[in-house]
């Protein structure tokens, strides 16, 4: 008769033939020590060696990516730019107020605000990004590919970071 205490039991039984069937393979130091991936929070990132990097040092994006640069490092003396492996989070004190994932053809920039927060007085293609998987920190999803309409994305980067300097408990 089954019950619990003799399903358990089978199922120790079971594991245990498993375990003698399917072992683990013996691997030597050696070789394992080949294969394994160095731990990203082990690495310090650059441009120069983060996923997407060459975008932004070398192509159609150097240029703009440097002004942008400038404008958003320009908003405070408080706003620090961290590279990681995809993207470039600028922060506030510690709190992250936008993300920059390099491409090819545009800077996409997130920003951390909802989007009932956004100011919707300009031309710039914003979506939603809250209930979907992405790269970078926030909400919001912009891009841009050219200087044309970087004073009207300067705006939104501004309202997250106000937003975002509020909470920052580092001032």
């Amino acid at each position: 008769m089954w019950n619990e205490d003799s399903i358990k039991k089978r199922a120790d039984i079971l594991a245990s033939e498993m375990a003698d069937i399917w072992q683990f393979p013996k691997i030597s130091n050696e070789i394992m020590e080949r294969y394994k991936e160095e731990k990203s929070e082990d690495k310090i990132y650059t441009i120069e060696n983060m996923e997407g990097g060459h975008f932004l040092t070398d192509g159609p994006m150097k240029e703009l990516f440097e002004l942008f640069r400038k404008k958003v490092i320009n908003i405070d003396s408080a706003v620090s730019e961290h590279f990681i492996k995809k993207w470039i989070n600028y922060k506030v004190g510690d709190d992250i107020f936008m993300s920059l994932i390099p491409q090819k053809n545009n800077l996409r920039i997130t920003l951390k605000l909802t989007f009932e927060e956004v100011d919707f007085d300009n031309n710039l293609k914003i979506r939603d990004i809250a209930n979907i998987g992405h790269l970078g920190n926030g909400d919001i999803d912009v891009s841009i590919d050219s200087s044309t309409n970087l004073e009207e994305l300067m705006k939104l980067i501004r309202q997250s970071f106000d937003k975002n300097s509020e909470n920052s408990s580092s001032f």
